[in-house]
């Protein structure tokens, strides 16, 4: 997770400067997971529910 906190900062920054909003969701195939130093990692979605959820264009 720390290594995507960067693009979280940018994220931020396009809203700030130029108003436009990105919403991101995590995804994995577990819903919870324990992270290096043994604390949970919790994501939005797993990959089934990004599969259901999908738009096909």
């Amino acid at each position: 997770m720390m290594a995507f906190s960067v693009f979280v900062d940018v994220f931020g920054w396009v809203g700030n400067d130029y108003g436009i909003f990105i919403e991101v969701e995590t995804g994995r195939l577990v819903k919870i997971m324990l992270g290096i130093v043994n604390l949970p990692v919790i994501v939005d979605k797993t990959i089934d529910e990004f599969q259901r959820n999908s738009i096909m264009y």
